[in-house]
């Protein structure tokens, strides 16, 4: 979400406690999620229609894309989640849906990580858009002189204390689009595949745990 007012961006990355993160700037500007508005910029809005399974997650590319020869003039931020606790997340949101039923790719958690493995057509889309690596949604800033800060979710307080010097009072995230809870085991032949599917996203949150802010 793009907040030309602050001249701020936030890269909403899927299952990272995203969407109480926006709550809390929606709620600052006065919209709803499902509202159009060029204080709180959405480039998933269709010409005609509601929002798609993309919601409000675009990428850095795309956003710098959209601001063109003003990004510099930009800076951003985003959360990010240890990736194991992520995927676990991904598939418990996905097997609350609908599109589970039926479904083999979330029969179980071995299942739901073999069909992302092999990136199977049989995934409902927004489990595949969840199931994308958090550093694919952070792809495209090379040329970009601005400043990125990156926050995990464990220590979402750091992200209030910065929301708080940009959009005033410190911020109380709300508990929203959480997952259902229910016990979900890593099967011990699947932690190999796991690392090395999302081998970028541990090196990035390891640099961010000891490291907080930063590119």
């Amino acid at each position: 979400m793009i907040i030309p007012e602050k001249k701020l961006f936030y890269i909403k990355i899927p299952k990272t406690g995203s969407t109480s993160v926006a709550q809390v700037i929606w709620q600052a500007y006065g919209i709803g999620r499902n509202d159009r508005s060029d204080r709180v910029i959405n480039l998933n809005w269709p010409a005609e229609g509601p929002l798609d399974h993309r919601g409000w997650h675009m990428s850095l590319d795309r956003i710098l894309d959209h601001l063109g020869a003003d990004a510099d003039r930009y800076r951003g931020f985003t959360v990010i989640r240890e990736p194991v606790e992520r995927m676990m997340s991904v598939y418990r949101w996905a097997k609350s849906k609908a599109t589970a039923r039926g479904n083999p790719c979330l029969d179980d958690f071995a299942a739901f990580l073999t069909a992302v493995f092999e990136d199977d057509a049989r995934l409902p889309p927004q489990a595949r858009l969840h199931s994308l690596p958090q550093c694919d949604w952070l792809r495209g800033g090379g040329a970009w002189s601005g400043e990125l800060s990156i926050f995990t979710l464990d220590r979402l307080q750091e992200c209030g204390r910065y929301l708080s010097q940009v959009l005033g009072p410190y911020p109380e995230f709300p508990h929203v689009n959480v997952s259902e809870k229910f016990d979900v085991t890593v099967p011990s032949d699947m932690h190999a595949r796991l690392k090395d599917h999302y081998a970028e996203d541990f090196a990035l949150y390891h640099r961010t745990k000891t490291r907080p802010l930063g590119r």
